[in-house]
C-alpha cells in the first residue's frame, strides 16, 4: 500500500527472528540506550538503516539542519539530537558485552518460566522468536487477581515491580484526547493493559532474586 515500515525497537537489542536481527525488517528502526535497556549508554539512541538517502536525512535533522558539521548553515529545521562522545564510548563498551547481558537475561527468563509454571492466576507472556532480548519478563494475571492489592502486597515483601509495558492504551493518552473520538474502543488492548505486570528483571539479578521474586508471588496469589 505504499507504506513504510519503521520498527520500534528500543528494547529489542540481540533479538532476533529467522536468524534475522531486529532492526532490519523495515525501512528502518528505532533502539534506545536509557538506562533501563538491555544496552545503555545512559540516554540516546539509534536509528538503523540501509536506505543511504535516508541515513542522509536523519543525519541532516539530527545536526540542527545542517548540510556540513562545523558550518552554521541551516537548510532544515533541525534540532540537537546528537550522542555525545562520552555516551557514545558507554554504549561502545556495553555493546562488546551484548551477548553476555543476552545470555544472563535468558537464564533468568528460564527460571521464571519454571517457577512460574506451578502458579495460579497467571500466564507469562512468552516470545515466540529466539534469541529475545528479555528486557521484561511480561505477565498476564487472570481477571480475578487484583492487580494493585497484589503489587501492594509483593512490596510489603520486598519485591518491588516495575512499571508496567502500557499503563493505558495509547489511544487514551491525554495527549490524543482532542484527536481520537470518545467513543473509540480497543478492547483487547484495553484488557492487556489492565492486567499485565512486569517481573524484575536485570544483569545483576541471580536465579536466588527470581526465586524470590517467584514465592513472594505463590504466597500473594493463593
Amino acid at each position: 500500500r505504499g507504506l513504510w515500515l519503521f520498527e520500534d525497537c528500543a528494547h529489542a537489542h540481540g533479538s532476533r527472528l529467522d536468524g534475522v536481527h531486529a532492526g532490519n525488517f523495515g525501512v528502518a528502526g528505532a533502539f534506545s540506550f536509557f538506562a533501563t535497556k538491555v544496552l545503555t549508554c545512559a540516554e540516546g539512541g539509534m536509528l538503523t538503516t540501509d536506505d543511504d538517502e535516508l541515513a542522509a536525512a536523519i543525519g541532516l535533522y539530527r545536526n540542527l539542519g545542517k548540510t556540513e558539521a562545523w558550518r552554521s548553515h541551516h537548510t532544515v529545521l533541525g534540532e540537537n539530537a546528537r550522542m555525545s562522545e562520552l555516551h557514545a564510548a558507554v554504549g561502545r563498551a556495553q555493546l562488546r558485552r551484548l551477548d553476555e547481558f543476552l545470555d544472563v537475561r535468558q537464564r533468568l527468563a528460564d527460571r521464571y518460566t519454571a517457577g512460574l509454571s506451578r502458579l495460579p492466576g497467571l500466564t507469562p507472556v512468552l516470545p515466540s522468536h529466539t534469541p529475545a532480548s528479555w528486557y521484561k519478563y511480561a505477565v498476564l494475571l487472570e481477571p480475578a487477581v487484583d492487580r494493585a492489592a497484589l503489587k501492594a502486597a509483593l512490596k510489603e515483601a520486598g519485591v518491588r515491580l516495575g512499571g508496567e509495558i502500557y499503563e493505558m492504551p495509547l489511544d487514551a493518552q491525554p495527549v490524543f484526547a482532542d484527536r481520537i473520538p470518545r467513543d473509540t474502543r480497543h478492547p483487547v488492548s484495553e484488557d492487556v493493559c489492565a492486567r499485565h505486570i512486569c517481573l524484575p528483571l536485570h544483569t545483576r539479578m541471580t536465579e536466588d532474586d527470581v526465586d524470590f521474586v517467584v514465592t513472594a508471588l505463590e504466597k500473594n496469589l493463593t
